[in-house]
């Protein structure tokens, strides 16, 4: 349609400092398979020791664009993605769409928590989640303008701050997705590159563990030390 204004995504990418090589070369790649399906991308980089204030800082670059922004789509720096993993994620119309992938540690288990857990088996499609970790999702910008900051926080042991998210979004009446397609294909790189289960690998959460408990319980989400946890977020 003349006059119809491309979608605008930042491509956002929370970092400790490095990225992993293999990380940057596929986030250009997402780039330019994008802009060659006309979408407008923007790069974006936050560096910091507190990965929620980096992430908190990034939205708020994205809220206080000169320009009107339509989503975040996340990238933590040790990722590995395919080339059209933006357009898939923006093609699927979903408040909050990503892929779930396994902990680059023994024992490899996965992360997140699907609303149906048998889902983790499932070859394709979308499938709803409860708790979806931060590091392939894309986020529609209107969720961050519906929701308090900080959007990110970690919880009272200091495991994780992506899961408030999902949690609060979820609370907010938006749905949280997983494609299990890309999440076939994504890769967590440590050491080595983690893939998704091969056949006749035990499929596990690593919230299975009984210290990940907190993360069933929303009101315990950052209830420790909450005046640290609020200032590194930024607020």
């Amino acid at each position: 349609m003349a006059g119809q204004r491309p979608p605008a995504i930042i491509l956002a990418v929370p970092s400790p400092g490095m990225w992993m090589a293999q990380t940057a070369v596929d986030a250009i790649s997402a780039t330019v398979w994008a802009v060659a399906h006309g979408i407008y991308i923007e790069p974006r980089g936050a560096e910091g020791a507190y990965t929620e204030s980096n992430r908190n800082n990034l939205v708020r670059a994205a809220l206080n664009h000169p320009n009107p922004i339509d989503a975040v789509m996340w990238l933590d720096a040790d990722m590995r993605c395919p080339a059209d993993t933006i357009t898939r994620l923006w093609s699927h119309n979903k408040a909050v769409a990503g892929a779930t992938y396994r902990e680059r540690q023994e024992p490899y288990r996965y992360l997140g928590k699907f609303s149906d857990p048998e889902d983790a088996r499932a070859e394709a499609g979308l499938h709803q989640m409860e708790l979806m970790p931060g590091g392939m999702v894309m986020v529609r910008i209107e969720v961050y303008r519906r929701l308090p900051a900080p959007w990110y926080l970690l919880d009272e042991d200091g495991l994780r701050d992506d899961y408030y998210l999902s949690k609060t979004a979820r609370a907010a009446g938006f749905g949280v997705w997983c494609d299990m397609d890309l999440t076939r294909k994504v890769r967590h790189r440590g050491y080595q590159e983690v893939g998704w289960f091969e056949d006749g690998e035990e499929i596990a959460r690593r919230e299975a563990d009984p210290r990940w408990k907190i993360f069933e319980n929303l009101s315990l989400s950052g209830r420790a030390e909450p005046e640290r946890r609020i200032a590194a977020a930024g607020t």
